[in-house]
């Protein structure tokens, strides 16, 4: 298998990967705040400006793979 046919294995076995989408707060315990997203919807919710409360307020979105989770229609 060459490195570019591994790439693209990898690639589309991360795209079938479900993800939630966790609310981190300073002092606080986790809280998942949306479940059952692909990696690019996960991303681009991370990626919005009005996902962090920084510098007022420490917090912000991050996202975490949902292990034993079947891909959206499976």
């Amino acid at each position: 298998m060459t490195q570019q046919e591994y790439d693209a294995m990898l690639a589309e076995m991360r795209a079938l990967r479900i993800y939630r989408i966790i609310r981190f707060r300073q002092g606080c315990k986790p809280r998942t705040i949306r479940s059952n997203v692909t990696l690019t919807e996960a991303q681009e919710h991370c990626s919005r400006e009005d996902t962090s409360g920084v510098p007022d307020v420490h917090w912000f979105d991050g996202y975490d793979y949902m292990r034993g989770c079947s891909p959206k229609g499976e």
